[in-house]
């Protein structure tokens, strides 16, 4: 008789979800209480062993599917990281693993599970860190540009001046660099140039910059600002494209972080959620925060994204620690009460039937009867001491 229920609750949920069409963002929460060192987020990616690394505020977090394992600074210990407060992280084609710090950028040693420090950082704050195709080390640190080469350090940024912000390598090795005053800079390696090219409108300094750089698979870079949201910038053409700049109050998008999905999909980190672009479709959706919906977004500000090999998302936020997002895993579409008039009323659901005009007949113990229609609207039918609106089935 159990097995017959359970068949019978998977037959309607199934039926739930072939009738109501397109599946809903459900993420599953990791914080503190999961054992995530802390709930600020701040960086995110995998490794080739398939380990997803988180870095916070208060350590680095290796997640193996089951359990975290946290790396902090110990002064005991010479081999530690120097720096709990994790800024960025980067894997290189090698698969070496650079940790940029609020004190130093590190290299991790996967065999030893140890760190060591890369000597020209010292302990300055880590803002960004790439690789090249030479393997050159590049790194932003408070406000200046370096390069790691095997024997030497160098500064990048004293003959031709400019504030860099953020960093990415582009398809053909090409390193680009962005700065405080709204450009992008294309490196011309055989003369230590940059060649600049404006993409932020003119506003008075500190209102807006380049926040983040991510090279696309279809020779163009997606930037995001700190308030006037995602652009596309077009190598070959040098054109700019304003992607989307507002939230629906009119205030400026901050992008954090940038992920493309697919050749038409791509993911937005934001203070103000997760915006999902369809260049196909020229769609948008805004994933945010619900109070009423456990399976929502924990946090709007979210810091960083990432996609594992399995085809999953990863969103770190400030407040919330880290959200996952099965993206191709079969999930049941969700009914739980939010207290609005579009869900169910009660959580303890008793009985599901379908009538014969395809409605759904959802009873509980704790707030009444439910009744889904083909159209995916919900009426409630609360107890009243009469049975008229359960006439129906009579």
């Amino acid at each position: 008789m159990k097995h017959k229920l359970v068949l019978l609750m998977i037959v309607c949920f199934l039926s739930i979800q072939n009738m109501y069409g397109q599946q809903e963002f459900y993420f599953r929460h990791y914080q503190v209480e999961n054992g995530l060192s802390h709930n600020t987020v701040m960086c995110s990616l995998q490794d080739e062993k398939g380990f997803i690394w988180m870095g916070t505020k208060d350590g680095l977090n290796r997640f193996d599917g089951n359990a975290f394992k946290v790396f902090r600074h110990n002064e005991e210990n010479g081999n530690s990281i120097g720096n709990d407060y994790i800024r960025c992280l980067y894997i290189d084609k090698s698969g070496r693993m650079l940790v940029g710090t609020q004190r130093g950028l590190y290299q991790y040693h996967p065999v030893t599970e140890s760190f060591s420090p890369i000597a020209s950082s010292g302990s300055k704050s880590i803002k960004d860190v790439c690789v090249d195709k030479a393997g050159n080390i590049w790194y932003i640190a408070e406000g200046t540009l370096f390069c790691q080469q095997p024997n030497k350090a160098v500064v990048y940024n004293n003959a031709q001046y400019f504030s860099p912000t953020a960093l990415c390598i582009t398809k053909d090795g090409n390193l680009w660099v962005s700065s405080s005053d709204g450009q992008i800079r294309k490196m011309n390696a055989a003369a230590n140039s940059f060649a600049a090219f404006p993409i932020l409108s003119k506003q008075p300094a500190g209102i807006s910059w380049i926040e983040k750089m991510v090279a696309t698979d279809n020779n163009r870079i997606l930037i995001g600002t700190s308030a006037e949201g995602l652009y596309s910038f077009d190598i070959a053409t040098g054109s700019v494209k304003s992607i989307i700049s507002y939230n629906q109050d009119k205030t400026g998008i901050y992008v954090r972080d940038i992920l493309q999905i697919n050749v038409d999909e791509y993911w937005m980190a934001t203070e103000s959620g997760i915006f999902v672009y369809n260049e196909k479709k020229e769609s948008i959706i805004n994933l945010k925060k619900n109070y009423h919906n456990p399976y929502s977004l924990s946090d709007n500000a979210v810091y960083t994204l990432c996609k594992d090999k399995e085809g999953g998302l990863w969103a770190g936020t400030y407040f919330g620690g880290i959200n996952y997002y099965a993206q191709n895993q079969l999930l049941f579409q969700k009914y739980f009460p939010d207290y609005s008039k579009t869900s169910i009323s009660g959580n303890a659901v008793r009985e599901i039937v379908k009538d014969k005009f395809g409605n759904l007949w959802i009873g509980t113990e704790d707030a009444g009867l439910n009744k889904i229609d083909s159209k995916g609207g919900i009426t409630h039918f609360m107890p009243t001491g009469s049975n008229t609106s359960l006439s129906y089935y009579n």
